[in-house]
């Protein structure tokens, strides 16, 4: 099982010394929903929420975005240690949520 590391920090540690590992098998879709998040949704049907934080924002021009899918398709479905993938702005937090269907 594949796994994909994104930079994590604070101000506290100048957002260096900590990342956030996630599943990068099984992955159905990835997108930007707006300037502080970017989802993965999982074919199980749990999504991650990948969060900027406060008034941060990832980059609007979809490099952010890139980088993650970039990052999905060199550890999908391999083993061993994942390349640090760096945004322009550090990731916040992950949260794991179920899918909500669409109504």
């Amino acid at each position: 099982m594949g796994y994909i590391k994104i930079q994590k920090g604070d101000s506290s540690d100048n957002f260096t010394s900590r990342f956030d590992l996630i599943s990068a098998d099984g992955i159905g879709d990835i997108k930007w929903t707006n300037g502080s998040d970017i989802i993965i949704s999982y074919l199980s049907g749990k999504r991650v929420d990948l969060s900027a934080g406060g008034d941060n924002d990832w980059k609007s021009d979809g490099t952010d975005l890139y980088k993650v899918q970039d990052a999905v398709d060199v550890m999908n479905g391999a083993s061993g240690v994942a390349p640090m993938t760096q945004l322009s702005v550090p990731l916040v937090s992950a949260t794991m949520k179920p899918v909500v269907p669409a109504t």
